[in-house]
């Protein structure tokens, strides 16, 4: 896009970051995407909302895994993050959601079952 990475680089220049509520890629494959094009941002100035679900799980729920239904950026920044991920859905604490293009009426199922299982583990309120 024309005038993007002057834009960018004027941003840096007064110290800013950079915040999408792009949850589908990690902050090193924009970073790298941005590069390509001539832009040169740091993955710790990128604030996804991939990153922001991955940091609130790692600083609050650090023992619990995950299971993941998006794309592989969400997946991605979940590792960098040092969130376990669970390739069970019912062995995961928490179900984590984002665009997926390439969603499956099996993944659906997984998912919709799983959130069966978390529902019918809490207690009941009178």
């Amino acid at each position: 896009m024309e005038g993007a990475a002057e834009t960018i680089q004027a941003i840096q220049s007064d110290r800013k970051r950079v915040v999408s509520n792009r949850g589908t890629y990690s902050r090193e494959k924009i970073s790298n995407l941005l590069f390509e094009k001539g832009v040169h941002l740091d993955p710790q100035d990128i604030i996804l909302t991939s990153h922001v679900v991955a940091e609130y799980l790692r600083k609050n729920h650090p023992h619990e895994p995950v299971w993941v239904l998006g794309e592989s950026g969400l997946e991605e920044e979940l590792r960098n993050s040092g969130v376990l991920i669970s390739i069970n859905p019912n062995d995961a604490s928490w179900l984590v959601f984002s665009l997926h293009t390439g969603v499956t009426c099996e993944d659906l199922n997984q998912a919709f079952r799983a959130v069966l299982i978390l529902r019918c583990q809490e207690p009941q309120l009178q």
